[in-house]
């Protein structure tokens, strides 16, 4: 048995490497603009998929290799990932589109899930009542709603990878750039609050909308909190590595999401708070290497469980094959992830051009193209392996086959049909062209990491002007949080430092390492 799951893990980390050494290949094809179709998580779709085919009819003990429960994706897997896209996440991006992008979020996330909900649903009934069976479709109405919001947050890992590489235009990619980050902690609240609902049948709509504000709530709450603790912490403490601080920093991270759990919470909505503070504050606090450090690890740690991630849906295609599959709804759905954005991106774009100036607004191109490259990815499926875990415990969700079959199916259609015709698209729209995104695909990770310093920096010092509500945000950020939490609260003499002293903390263990092993 040891041996088995030995070879398991080796195959596992042999997998990894391939479609890492293929998905580099790829970026370089990126930096030439050719094969712009092609994206990480394609790669390791395809390759977990031959792994799979490979595997179901060679190896009895495929299932045990390749089977990984929801408890897997929801508190290792994504909690990385989300927490990266929190830590490194840029700040004037939000700012300049902050309205815009905080409607899209988080009304706009719950009126699509809905939407959606409201379309599966009709769909099924007419697909019921056509086909005479009742497993070809979702049954009941809760049920419905609880897919809606599953399939309704747009992962943003393939998406602004095309756009980069097109050079896309800025105002879309902010805009696309926000909500993803934005939306991932809505749709759990919005999932939990149906998926009780569900459970329980008739409940009280008051105590259903007062746990969904804590969901939302309670989640931000206990992320902040944790967030600013340690940026306390790094303030007050010296550590004499860079490892240490790192080590810390991620380790209260996951404190922050298991205790939001423990508090019937969202501990990846949780986890995405508090990421945002530590990328805001805590960050401040750490050594110069430890800056460079933390991106740099939470950046690989991130890349390797989107791959697993991604390269698991290839194998669950052949783990599923005893499932009820519903090929009729499955292609609704497709069909629907583009209709239910698109039906509250338009009126939410006419609301949010209504107060913005008349050279930035939102065109019906941006709208378009906003709607269609909202692609699916690892959150979705996550949650839809949560809802099989209950079937196969519980036998809760009826329709759990076929959500889990449906959601199988839409999220690799989504980054490989939708992701491929992205470029074209925003060519045909006329949305490409920015070249500072597209220089940036050549750049080795540490010129990114560095680029991002001084982009921090130039924000922290008010290089980068805003006006109205942001601008009062900034002052206070200024005023009041900077001068408590944070060490050092001269951002210019940061800037100014940056390079210097990374460069000669890198220096000095280099000669460490040296003198060491000299030593022995």
């Amino acid at each position: 048995m040891q041996q088995l799951d030995s070879l398991a893990v080796v195959i596992l980390c042999s997998v990894l490497i391939f479609i890492i050494v293929i998905a580099n290949f790829i970026e370089a094809l990126h930096a030439e603009r050719r094969y712009l179709w092609l994206s990480d998580g394609t790669v390791a779709m395809i390759v977990g998929a031959l792994l799979g085919l490979v595997c179901h009819f060679s190896w009895t003990g495929f299932d045990k290799f390749t089977q990984f429960s929801s408890n897997v994706y929801l508190m290792i897997l994504l909690p990385a990932i989300v927490f990266e896209s929190g830590y490194t996440m840029k700040k004037r991006h939000f700012l300049r589109n902050l309205g815009t992008i905080l409607l899209f979020a988080l009304l706009g996330t719950i009126l699509s899930a809905l939407l959606m909900g409201l379309l599966c649903y009709g769909a099924s009934l007419l697909l019921i009542k056509v086909t005479g069976d009742p497993t070809y479709g979702i049954q009941t109405m809760s049920e419905s709603f609880l897919f809606g919001a599953l399939i309704s947050p747009v992962d943003p890992v393939a998406t602004l990878t095309i756009f980069k590489a097109v050079g896309a235009d800025p105002l879309l990619y902010n805009l696309m750039f926000g909500e993803s980050m934005l939306n991932d902690p809505v749709a759990i609240a919005v999932f939990k609050t149906f998926h009780e609902i569900a459970l329980q049948g008739d409940v009280d709509i008051g105590i259903s909308i007062a746990k969904f504000l804590w969901l939302l709530g309670g989640s931000a709450l206990i992320g902040l909190s944790l967030g600013l603790l340690s940026a306390l912490i790094l303030k007050h403490m010296h550590f004499h590595h860079a490892t240490m601080e790192v080590t810390v920093l991620y380790m209260l991270a996951m404190i922050c999401y298991f205790a939001a759990e423990a508090c019937y919470a969202s501990g990846i909505a949780a986890i995405f708070f508090c990421a945002s503070i530590m990328g805001h504050l805590s960050w401040y606090n750490l050594s110069p290497l430890g800056q460079l450090l933390s991106k740099n690890v939470f950046r690989i740690t991130k890349t390797v469980c989107e791959l697993v991630v991604f390269a698991s849906l290839g194998t669950l295609v052949f783990q599923c094959l005893d499932m009820n599959w519903a090929p009729g709804f499955t292609i609704l759905v497709m069909v629907f992830c583009f209709l239910s954005r698109f039906f509250v991106i338009v009126p939410l774009s006419a609301m949010s051009n209504c107060v913005r100036d008349p050279e930035h607004q939102i065109t019906f191109s941006h709208q378009f193209a906003a709607s269609f490259t909202g692609l699916r990815g690892a959150f979705s499926m996550a949650l839809a392996l949560s809802l099989m875990d209950d079937y196969n415990s519980t036998q809760s969700f009826k329709s759990a086959s076929v959500i889990v079959t449906s959601t199988l199916v839409a999220i690799p259609f989504s980054v490989i049909v939708f992701g491929g015709f992205t470029a074209p698209l925003l060519r045909a729209l006329n949305l490409c062209g920015e070249e500072a995104m597209k220089k940036r695909l050549s750049l080795q990770d540490n010129q990114i990491a560095l680029l991002d310093l001084a982009d921090d920096a130039n924000f922290k010092s008010g290089t980068v002007q805003y006006s109205g509500l942001v601008q009062k945000l900034k002052s206070f950020d200024k005023d009041f949080l900077r001068g408590i939490f944070v060490r050092d609260p001269k951002p210019q003499r940061l800037q100014r430092r940056y390079t210097n002293e990374i460069t000669q903390a890198a220096i000095d263990d280099e000669i460490r390492e040296l003198a060491e092993r000299n030593d022995l």
